[in-house]
C-alpha cells in the first residue's frame, strides 16, 4: 500500500509562529487537561511518553490511524472502522481520541478490531515520537479536527491524510477565513477531504483546498444502525423509565447549560394538560449532573438519576417526574421509550447535535434556532416535515403540546424523520471508496 504523491509543505513562517504560540501556551493546555475530568486521563501519552502497559510494536502490516475527538465522533465511526477493517483485513487499526469517554467507546465497541491511543499534543517532537512508534501508512480524522503540526509532519513523511465526515460550521469557517493565509497551507496538507454537504465542499475550497482533493460523501451518521438488542440493558432502562410506562415521555438529548431551565419551564406548562408526562434530561457533559439536579429542584421537582435506580429498585417509579440520564452510551437506546425528542445544543449557540439517532427510531424531533453544525440535515428534516424548529418558549410549548395531543401527527412526523435518514444513507460506501482511491491498494483485498 503506497501513499499518493503529495505536494511539498509551504508556509514555514506561519508554522513557526503557530508552534511558538503553542509552546507559550503549554502551561495553559496542561492546566485545561488536568482540570477537565473527561480529558485528564492519558496526559503522559498525549506527551508521547510510552506507557508501561502499551504494546505498540511494528509488525510490518499496514497501519491505519483514525482520529475521533470524543464519544460522539467515536460512536459515529464504529461502522466505518469495521468497513475499513473488512476492506484492509491485514491492516492494524488505531483509533485516537481526546477524551476518556471516546476511549471507552473504542475499548468497548471496537475490541479486537482497533487499538486506542490518545491524540498527541500538536508539538512536532511529540508527534514524531508517536509516528516512530506506530508507523502509520495513512491518517484519517473526523469532523474537521485540524491540527496543523500533525498534518504537516504527516505530509513531510509522505503519509496520506483524509478528512472523513468533514464539516465546517459558519463560526469555524469565519474564524479560519480570518487567518486564511495560514489555513490555506494547513488545508492543502490534507490529501483528500470527504465532506458532508455541498456547503462544506464550497467552504473547504474557499479556504484553499484544491478542487480535485475535495469530494462530497454525505454524513456517515445516517448509516448508523439502531442499537443491537440487549435484553439486559433494555430491562435495566425499563426500570429507569418505568414512570413512562403507559405515559408520554419527553426526552431532551445532549442538553447544555441554559437549555434545561427552558425545558423545565415548558415542561411545567405541558403538565397542566398532560399530567402524566415524564421528562428525561440527558446532559451532554456528565460533569454537569449535580448542577442539573439543583436546577430541577429549583423548579420544585425531585430529580431521579439513572445510576441511582437499580434493576430491583423498590422505588415507586410512577412518582418520578424528571429523570436524569447520567451514563455514557445509553442515550441511543433510550430514544425507543420517547414520545417526542428535543435535541440539545440548539437552544443556546452551540450548533446542535445528532438528529439522526432519534429519527432512526421514527420519533418526532424538535430543536432550536442554533443548528449550524448540522444545518443541512436540520433543513432537510424541516422540509420533509420530520423535524420542527422552534424559536421561543411559546413556540416550543405549542408544538410539543400539538404532538402530545395528536398521535397521528406524531406518527406522520416520526415517519418523515426516519425517511430522511433512509434517503441519505450510503456515506459509508462513498467514504470507503474515497479512501481506496487515495491509496495504492494493489496488494490489498478490497471488499466494498
Amino acid at each position: 500500500m503506497k501513499p499518493t504523491k503529495l505536494a511539498s509543505p509551504r508556509g514555514s513562517g506561519w508554522y513557526a509562529l503557530y508552534s511558538l504560540l503553542l509552546t507559550l501556551g503549554l502551561p495553559v493546555i496542561l492546566l485545561v487537561l488536568f482540570a477537565k475530568k473527561r480529558s485528564r486521563a492519558g496526559v503522559l501519552e498525549r506527551l508521547g511518553v510510552r506507557s508501561k502497559n502499551d504494546n505498540f510494536t511494528y509488525g510490518g502490516n499496514p497501519v491505519l490511524w483514525i482520529h475521533a475527538v470524543s464519544m460522539g465522533e467515536a460512536m459515529a465511526i464504529v461502522p466505518l472502522v469495521f468497513r475499513i477493517k473488512q476492506a484492509y483485513p491485514d491492516s492494524r487499526v488505531f483509533v485516537s481520541t481526546i477524551t476518556e469517554t471516546g476511549r471507552d467507546v473504542v475499548l468497548n465497541q471496537l475490541q479486537g478490531v482497533a487499538e486506542h491511543l490518545y491524540l498527541p499534543l500538536d508539538y512536532v517532537a511529540v508527534i514524531n515520537r508517536v509516528l516512530n512508534r506506530i508507523h502509520p501508512h495513512a491518517f484519517m480524522f473526523v469532523d474537521t479536527e485540524l491540527w496543523p503540526n500533525l498534518l504537516r509532519t504527516l505530509q513531510r513523511r509522505n503519509i496520506p491524510t483524509m478528512l472523513i465526515n468533514g464539516r465546517l460550521s459558519s463560526k469555524s469557517f469565519d474564524g479560519y477565513m480570518k487567518i486564511r493565509p495560514f489555513m490555506r497551507h494547513v488545508i492543502q496538507s490534507i490529501s483528500l477531504c470527504a465532506m458532508q454537504s455541498t456547503r462544506d465542499v464550497e467552504r473547504m475550497r474557499a479556504l484553499g483546498a484544491e478542487s480535485e482533493r475535495v469530494v462530497m460523501t454525505g454524513s456517515i451518521k445516517c448509516d448508523q444502525e439502531l442499537p443491537v438488542p440487549n435484553p439486559q440493558l433494555e430491562k435495566s432502562l425499563g426500570v429507569f423509565v418505568g414512570s413512562a410506562r403507559g405515559c408520554d415521555m419527553l426526552v431532551a438529548a445532549s442538553t447544555h447549560q441554559g437549555e434545561e431551565d427552558a425545558l423545565l419551564t415548558v415542561y411545567k406548562r405541558l403538565l397542566e394538560e398532560f399530567p402524566s408526562l415524564v421528562l428525561l434530561l440527558a446532559p451532554r457533559h456528565l460533569d454537569r449532573v449535580s448542577e442539573v439536579e439543583t436546577l430541577i429542584r429549583s423548579h420544585s421537582f425531585v430529580p431521579v438519576r439513572r445510576t441511582l435506580v437499580s434493576d430491583d429498585s423498590k422505588n415507586n417509579v410512577r412518582s418520578m417526574r424528571v429523570l436524569i440520564l447520567d451514563t455514557h452510551g445509553e442515550l441511543p437506546a433510550v430514544f425507543q421509550f420517547a414520545t417526542i425528542v428535543w435535541v440539545g445544543g440548539s437552544w443556546v449557540p452551540v450548533g446542535g447535535h445528532n438528529l439522526m439517532e432519534p429519527a432512526q427510531w421514527g420519533k418526532p424531533v424538535l430543536f432550536g434556532p442554533y443548528m449550524d453544525h448540522v444545518s443541512e440535515m436540520a433543513e432537510m428534516m424541516v422540509a420533509s416535515g420530520g423535524g420542527i424548529q422552534v424559536s421561543s418558549l411559546e413556540d416550543m410549548t405549542r408544538n410539543m403540546a400539538g404532538l402530545l395531543r395528536d398521535r397521528e401527527q406524531r406518527v406522520r412526523v416520526g415517519d418523515a424523520a426516519r425517511q430522511v435518514i433512509k434517503d441519505n444513507q450510503g456515506a459509508l460506501d462513498r467514504t470507503v471508496r474515497a479512501l481506496h482511491s487515495m491509496l495504492d491498494v494493489s496488494q490489498a483485498h478490497v471488499v466494498i
